[in-house]
This record gives C-alpha cells, sequence and structure tokens, in this order.
C-alpha cells in the first residue's frame, strides 16, 4: 500500500509572522551594520587625530642654538672666626689701645678690615671672667682691630686680658649667572611655533621650577612658579613671539635671580623671578615644551670662574 503523504512536496512558511521575523532580521543588521560603520569611521578619525598629534611632537619641535649667561656679582656675608692666646697679658689701664691679633696678625683670608663690617670680641681676664666687646669699646681700622683704651672691667676696673676671640663678618663679593638667554628656531618641517603658549620646566640645584610665558603670568593665581620672555633676534615677518618661518631666531629669557635679592637689576619683576643665582661651577637643565606636546631640552654648565665676565657661552 502506498503511503499518500511520503510523495506531498515540502512547503515553506507563509504569513504575517514570518514576514514580521524577516523584518525584524532586516532591522537588527541594518542597525549593525551602521554600528560597525560608525565605529569603524570613530577608530579611523581617532587613529588620524592619534597620528597627526604624534606627528606634530616629532616635527613640531623647537631647536636651540645657542645658550648665553649674564653675569652678575652677589654680595655675601662671611665669617671670619679666630682666638689669640696672648704672650703677654694686657693691662687695661698701661697696654691700651692694643690689637686684638696676637703679634698683630689678621685673621686668614681677610683682606681688609672696613667700620661697616660687624666686628664682635670676647676678651677673657686673668680671673676667667669672659666679655663682649663692641661699638665704642673698639677700635675697627682697615687693617687691624684693637682694644680701645677706654675700655674697662664692667665689674673692677683695671683688669689683665689674657684671651681675646674675634669674629668678623665682611662683604664677600661672588660672581653667578642671573640671567640664561636661549636662542631658538623651529625644526625643519615643523608648522608655526607660538612661544607664549609654551611651557619651560627648570630644574637646578635649588629645584624644579615651572614658567610661563611672561603675559600669561599671574603671581595671584597658584601654578607658575615664574616667567620668561621672548626677544626677536630675526624675525623678517614681524610674528614674535610666533616662529613662522626656519630663518626666525627667537631669544627666550629666563631670570634664575633671587626673589629677595635686592641687587637684582635685570629684566623680570621680583614675583617673576625664580630660583637662586646659579654660582660658579653648578648646572641646570632647562626643558621646553611646545603647544604641540614636543619637547626640547638642554643641559648648561656653568664656568669654574665668572671672574671678569659679563656674559657668557653656555
Amino acid at each position: 500500500m502506498i503511503d499518500t503523504d511520503k510523495l506531498k512536496p515540502d512547503r515553506g512558511q507563509v504569513g504575517i509572522g514570518t514576514l514580521i521575523v524577516f523584518i525584524a532580521m532586516v532591522l537588527v543588521a541594518a542597525i549593525a551594520a551602521g554600528v560597525l560603520i560608525n565605529t569603524a569611521g570613530f577608530l579611523q578619525s581617532s587613529a588620524e587625530q592619534t597620528g597627526q598629534e604624534s606627528q606634530q611632537q616629532v616635527t613640531d619641535r623647537l631647536e636651540v642654538t645657542a645658550v648665553s649667561g649674564e653675569v652678575i656679582t652677589l654680595t655675601n656675608k662671611e665669617k671670619i672666626v679666630g682666638s689669640s692666646e696672648l704672650k703677654n697679658s694686657l693691662d687695661t689701664t698701661t697696654d691700651l689701645p692694643k690689637s686684638v691679633f696676637d703679634s698683630g696678625t689678621k685673621p686668614s683670608g681677610t683682606t681688609t678690615i672696613d667700620d661697616s663690617e660687624s666686628v664682635i670680641v670676647n676678651v677673657t681676664d686673668s680671673n676667667g671672667d669672659e666679655f663682649e666687646l663692641t661699638g665704642s669699646d673698639l677700635v675697627v681700622s682697615p687693617s687691624d682691630i684693637k682694644i680701645a683704651s677706654g675700655f674697662s672691667d664692667p665689674g673692677s676696673a683695671p683688669y689683665d686680658v689674657t684671651k681675646v676671640e674675634y669674629a668678623v663678618e665682611r662683604d664677600d663679593p661672588v660672581d653667578a649667572i642671573g640671567a640664561l638667554e636661549l636662542t631658538v628656531k623651529k625644526a625643519p618641517g615643523a608648522d608655526n611655533i607660538d612661544l607664549s603658549a609654551a611651557t619651560i620646566q627648570h630644574t637646578d640645584d635649588s629645584g624644579s621650577f615651572a614658567l610661563v610665558f611672561e603675559d600669561n603670568f599671574n603671581s595671584n593665581l597658584p601654578g607658575p612658579d615664574g616667567a620668561f620672555d621672548v626677544t626677536a633676534l630675526k624675525d623678517e615677518s614681524g610674528s614674535k613671539p610666533v616662529i613662522t618661518s626656519v630663518d626666525d631666531r627667537m631669544i627666550v629669557r629666563l631670570d634664575v635671580g633671587d626673589k629677595t635679592d635686592e641687587q637684582q637689576t635685570l629684566d623680570f619683576s621680583e614675583d617673576e623671578r625664580f630660583s637662586d643665582p646659579l654660582p660658579e661651577g653648578s648646572s641646570a637643565e632647562i626643558q621646553i615644551t611646545t603647544q604641540q606636546g614636543a619637547s626640547v631640552t638642554k643641559r648648561v654648565v656653568v664656568p669654574q670662574s665668572l671672574s671678569g665676565e659679563e656674559a657668557v657661552s653656555l
């Protein structure tokens, strides 16, 4: 007997339900395709932007062609201390005025003794009592310090002086670098570089200091420690502080003078200064970072002697 059910052909599903499922699948596929396209576009844009930024960090950089330092003279205070055991005790009645230096020898390293210097003398008498002499008790000359004839033992004058101790504070001129000038240009292939948007990190023995362009500095706001200035050495287009040509040369100037040093006569206000002057034999590191994120670092070394110099190449 023949099974007629097996002879029936296969039939596909039809109807509104199937149509709805089909449309839903098409919509899901379209949405997925849109998401993929948008994601691909975003990734492409991000990659292009990252590539461009990376390229700018490599190409849009500065080159430092020269560094010079301006020499200033600071006045430090040097204190010289010494003592003398007198060969013969001094009778304050008959032996004064008398030099505080046994046999007239001045303190080691002293060239002249000035009235404006702070001079203190301690004397010890034969009874072991100590007294401090200053002012009118002393006679100060460029080459000597003497106990004045009018001095007497505050307790029971006169008395014998057996030991003298002295402290001389004198001015000691010291040469140092008070300002740095870096000549910069843009590297070949770099776009325009706006130095007013750049930042500088200066590091020396006094610490690390963040600097901004002088016009952007505000001492009332937290952040930068000081400022730098820009002058044009060669600027045919007059675009300072923007470097537009590889032939342009700009000078970046930093004042490393102490804010509290009244002898500073440089170009910056006290608030714009930072750090301390760079002494002989010291070094510093200067990193300039452009707006594009490209950095250049320059290490400067101060000569061992600055004597007689007004400016030096570093």
